[in-house]
């Protein structure tokens, strides 16, 4: 009998900085999330011994094991006013990527909402590089991730704050992702404004009473981000869940005609055609048109009949739309191959805080 090749997984949350594995799962954390996104590892092992102590919101940290090997650190708040839980970091040892990002965040999820059955949101950050207004390919495949896993892209501009007052280079565009029990294609702009308003002011805000004396300075950067954001949204009263385009656009779209609607609706326009010109024969010799004048006055009746039949009937103007995306299918393919980068498709692309690397 063949050995069996399947791995097990095991999501184990440390209560305590004393804890034997958390200095490993730290390790792992500090060596594989980019400095951009990455908070100080002293101020996380202050937070896990006292934060609980001192607030209503609960702070998780977790470490990811497969085959009792340590691979993965996770991080995460739940704000109980909010019903909302914030997955912050998901950062897993490059030598174990894979399969295991999926059920990282899949037992992460589990686990949070098993602890607090009574959440409405689960929200994550996907954040562009720096520099950037536009997720690279990996964030693109990243989104597509989370995706599969049940979230969808919340359609509105997002901030990630300065880790610290003075990090600009932290300061970074991006989007946040929302997991809802029940699937959503939309929220409320209110509904918006109040999970950034938690994440600011309730996650980035008091993590900085780690730095006292920065603290007024810090309130006023998230003042500004969150200014800008209410603005910009503002205008609708509600946003799209799921802007999932912005991520993957869509590949040209085929067309679906096919030979059997084709060739019966090439029949009867021949035959209206047939006797269109039949007609207009007649006309021409009854009134002895000359062949300019009898042009003009064909090409008059065979435009209209083509117009009338777009406006009355709708297989003719489906058709008329499959024909001319036919065309254009074919026309546009003999170009393709002189496209710079063609080769490099957004769906073929292989896979913030919550990436297989950070």
């Amino acid at each position: 009998m063949r050995p069996s090749t399947s791995s097990s997984y095991r999501l184990k949350r440390f209560f305590s900085s004393r804890d034997p594995d958390f200095a490993s799962a730290l390790l792992i954390y500090v060596r594989f999330t980019p400095p951009s996104i990455r908070s100080d590892s002293r101020e996380i092992a202050y937070w896990i011994d006292h934060v609980n102590d001192t607030s209503d919101d609960t702070f998780y940290i977790f470490g990811f094991y497969r085959n009792r090997q340590l691979v993965g650190y996770g991080q995460a708040t739940y704000f109980p006013d909010e019903h909302l839980y914030f997955i912050d970091y998901v950062t897993i040892d490059e030598q174990y990527r894979g399969n295991v990002f999926f059920e990282m965040v899949e037992q992460m999820r589990h686990y949070l909402e098993d602890a607090h059955p009574e959440y409405r949101y689960g929200v994550t950050e996907v954040m562009n590089e720096p520099g950037q207004n536009k997720p690279s390919r990996e964030k693109r495949v990243l989104a597509r991730l989370l995706k599969f896993i049940g979230f969808g892209v919340i359609h509105a501009p997002y901030f990630q704050p300065r880790l610290t007052p003075t990090d600009c280079e932290s300061e970074l565009s991006g989007s946040l992702l929302l997991y809802s029990p029940t699937p959503i294609k939309s929220i409320r702009t209110e509904t918006y404004l109040s999970i950034l308003r938690t994440i600011y002011y309730e996650l980035y805000l008091p993590w900085q009473t780690f730095r006292t004396k920065e603290t007024s300075a810090y309130k006023k950067h998230l003042d500004i981000l969150y200014s800008a954001v209410e603005e910009e949204i503002r205008k609708s009263p509600t946003i799209i869940v799921n802007g999932y385009r912005d991520f993957l656009p869509p590949g040209p779209r085929s067309p679906v005609i096919t030979q059997h609607r084709l060739v019966v609706f090439s029949l009867e326009a021949l035959a209206v055609i047939v006797a269109l010109t039949a007609i207009m024969l007649g006309l021409k010799s009854y009134f002895r048109l000359t062949n300019t004048a009898f042009a003009a006055i064909y090409g008059l009746a065979l435009g209209s009949f083509f117009a009338v039949a777009s406006i009355v009937s709708d297989k003719a103007r489906v058709m008329f739309r499959e024909l001319a995306s036919l065309a254009k299918h074919f026309f546009g393919k003999r170009g393709v191959g002189l496209l710079p980068n063609d080769s490099e498709s957004e769906d073929s692309s292989p896979m913030h805080q919550t990436d297989e690397g950070s």
